[in-house]
């Protein structure tokens, strides 16, 4: 979710904090020497994000704009394991909360999100069944309603 909510709110940093997660993934293959240097690497990259997301208001356009990138990411592919798509379920419900609070969706948005919620919950409800085409249909379901 950190990812996303940079992308919106503060693009440059999430690319580098992308990079820098994957220096930490790389050094994991190496010792804990490595890892211990890509974290200290890191973390001022982490301090920069919260600051970031803080330090700005965040608008309901910005709430749409964080969903659509989690969508994105879930429609090109990127929630293919259980984990992923588990990680991603509970952003898009923290996000589409605060947009629903914010006053950012019509009472007939509100009720289709929510039922596309469940229908992730429902494809999230067996790891070992997990299907990720489920989950692309519910995600696109989604994106159709924020446009709405």
């Amino acid at each position: 979710m950190l990812r996303s909510m940079l992308g919106v709110l503060a693009p440059e940093l999430a690319t580098r904090l992308r990079e820098a997660m994957l220096h930490l993934h790389q050094a994991s293959t190496v010792g804990m020497k490595e890892v211990r240097q890509a974290a200290e690497q890191t973390r001022p990259l982490l301090t920069e994000a919260r600051k970031a997301v803080l330090g700005r208001g965040i608008s309901a356009q910005d709430l749409r704009a964080m969903i659509e990138t989690l969508v994105s990411e879930g429609v090109r592919g990127n929630y293919n394991d259980y984990g992923a798509a588990e990680q991603a379920a509970m952003a898009l419900a923290s996000l589409a909360g605060t947009l629903r609070l914010s006053g950012g969706l019509s009472a007939a948005q509100t009720g289709q999100l929510d039922n596309s919620l469940k229908d992730i919950d429902g494809v999230l409800k067996n790891e070992n069944a997990y299907e990720p085409e489920r989950l692309v249909s519910a995600l696109q379901t989604i994106s159709a309603t924020l446009k709405q």
